[in-house]
């Protein structure tokens, strides 16, 4: 990299705050592009676009730990997480991921772990 900041060869790091934006910016110009005049967008840019929505997009859900080595509630507080109500119940996780962010069991947030009081699971929610 020179003085002025600029590179000729290797990557170019984006600062992850402007990635968004700079999606958003290159949305709208390279749309108004192939609208105006028929451009084609080259195979490279659009792998370059789609690396910058994956750097906005949040990272998944996942839940932490083997669920045979974790207590059997968390604190004895009669939640348990998504892991370990999996394996109890026979529910996939992902199922009782989005019941509980859609709230049709009682759930709440640790970090980026969901806690779900097994008691919720009611057969509404049966698959």
């Amino acid at each position: 990299m020179d003085e002025a900041g600029t590179t000729t060869d290797g990557p170019v790091v984006v600062p992850a705050a402007l990635c968004g934006p700079l999606l958003a910016y290159l949305t709208r110009a390279l749309t108004r592009d192939v609208r105006d005049a028929g451009a084609r967008i080259p195979p490279d840019l659009v792998a370059f676009l789609r690396t910058l929505h994956n750097a906005t997009e949040p990272p998944p859900l996942a839940d932490h730990g083997n669920p045979d080595e974790a207590p059997e509630t968390i604190e004895g507080t009669g939640w348990s997480t998504v892991a370990q109500l999996a394996a109890y119940s026979g529910h996939p996780a992902r199922t009782l991921r989005h019941w509980a962010a859609a709230g049709r069991v009682r759930a709440r947030r640790m970090g980026r772990t969901w806690l779900i009081d097994p008691d919720s699971l009611t057969g509404d929610t049966t698959p």
